[in-house]
């Protein structure tokens, strides 16, 4: 039992592959391209994104994440719940937003997903960086997308 909502479905993606950064705004890599919520008219979304990255140095970032339906408008969640950690010159880094979509923001269908940059020159070097970037990256990193659908 949760007095303060009902969990209905968890959504989970992964992005294992190393993928280099671009420096104009745009989208920088997809998570899924078959997002598809049992009742987003009726249900909120509950987003959590983590993604590791090689740091290109960059003081200040834009971005955040874009809901693309199908046949249909994109839906862009950008700077909400972001966590990002400078490192200067280029180090391990991250992207990372949590945030919650309320009922009625979408509408119903299938949505592709894309991690986008808001602004030029807000990418890392590279995403999920493995051991090109550093040989103490033993292990391929991975980002992490959870939507947990529920409802108040």
């Amino acid at each position: 039992d949760a007095p303060s909502g009902v969990l209905k479905k968890q959504h989970y993606f992964e992005l294992t592959s190393r993928t280099s950064g671009t420096s104009s705004a745009g989208n920088q890599f997809t998570w899924t391209s078959s997002f598809t919520p049992l009742d987003p008219v009726n249900n909120d979304l509950y987003v959590q994104s983590i993604v590791p990255c090689d740091s290109a140095g960059n003081d200040w970032v834009g971005y955040g994440l874009r809901f693309s339906k199908s046949g249909g408008s994109d839906y862009d969640f950008m700077g909400r719940g972001v966590q990002y950690a400078d490192t200067s010159p280029a180090y391990m880094s991250i992207h990372s937003q949590t945030f919650n979509i309320p009922a009625g923001t979408l509408p119903a269908g299938t949505y592709t997903i894309y991690h986008r940059t808001e602004t030029n020159d807000s990418q890392p070097d590279y995403y999920n960086p493995n051991s090109s970037n550093d040989g103490r990256i033993s292990t391929q990193t991975r980002s992490t997308l959870m939507i947990s659908e529920w409802k108040n």
